[in-house]
């Protein structure tokens, strides 16, 4: 499947996944976006508070191999659409506060 996106029902957890990357050996996340084949700045997102939802699924098939651990390990369900969150076409808690609030 060249060039072709995962989107999946779960999402990255970056602290399930900086401890794999820990456990695997790489201390850092520079040595390990190298190992993967991509840039420090595009791997730190990936173990950033809100990691991206969309990605290459040759990444995500490196990352598994390198760190020797299963999608699931390293991810958490995603929340259904219609349950908070700050998707798309949906407000965040504190934008919601601020629009409830008398002038």
């Amino acid at each position: 499947m060249p060039n072709s996106t995962l989107k999946s029902e779960r999402t990255l957890s970056p602290n399930k996944l900086a401890a794999a990357r820990l456990g695997a050996g790489y201390r850092t996340k520079s040595a390990f976006a190298a190992a993967v084949g991509m840039s420090r700045g595009r791997y730190a997102r990936w173990e950033s508070v809100r990691p991206p939802t969309r990605m290459m699924y040759e990444q995500v098939a490196k990352v598994l191999a390198l760190l020797n651990v299963s999608y699931e390990e390293i991810t958490e369900p995603s929340l259904p659409e219609n349950t908070g969150g700050t998707r798309r076409g949906q407000r965040s808690e504190t934008a919601t506060k601020t629009a409830q609030t008398p002038a």
